[in-house]
């Protein structure tokens, strides 16, 4: 955890990613972090870079129990949980085929983000629902005007 929490002081933000926040929060959608690093390194990072206050839940990495990690549905769900969230009504964005298997077994959509070569077959075979390759595109996508 310690390595994780530097490591966290170092790492960049992925483009796009703040702007998806804000515009989330601005329309009212909750945010929550799901994520096999640990709590403090989320937490830690998100500080540094001035989203702590967008994010509603961290579900992380809190014990050294591996079963409670991705794919296992377990951190989406108590993600769901704490946002009183039906998983018909929410998505996962991740860069990993475990992110997307995690999404299928907790029942939300899988949003796969191919920000490398090679991902985007692989998130498409791991069964993606959606393939993005910018958060920009989905944040475009939370300001479109609503269809009547």
């Amino acid at each position: 955890m310690d390595l994780e929490v530097k490591a966290a002081g170092t790492a960049r933000l992925t483009p796009g990613a703040a702007d998806l926040m804000e515009r989330a929060h601005d329309k009212g959608l909750p945010v929550a972090i799901v994520s096999n690093n640990s709590v403090a390194a989320v937490t830690t990072f998100l500080d540094r870079e001035g989203l702590g206050g967008l994010a509603q839940y961290v579900s992380a990495r809190a014990a050294a129990d591996p079963s409670l990690l991705k794919p296992g549905p377990y951190l989406l769900e108590q993600a769901l949980s704490h946002l009183d969230a039906e998983p018909s009504s929410a998505l996962l964005v991740g860069d990993s085929v475990t992110d997307v298997e995690a999404s299928k077994l907790a029942g939300v959509v899988a949003v796969g983000f191919a920000n490398r070569a090679g991902k985007l077959d692989r998130l498409s075979d791991a069964g993606a629902d959606l393939i993005v390759t910018s958060m920009e595109e989905l944040a475009d996508a939370l300001t479109k005007p609503e269809r009547a």
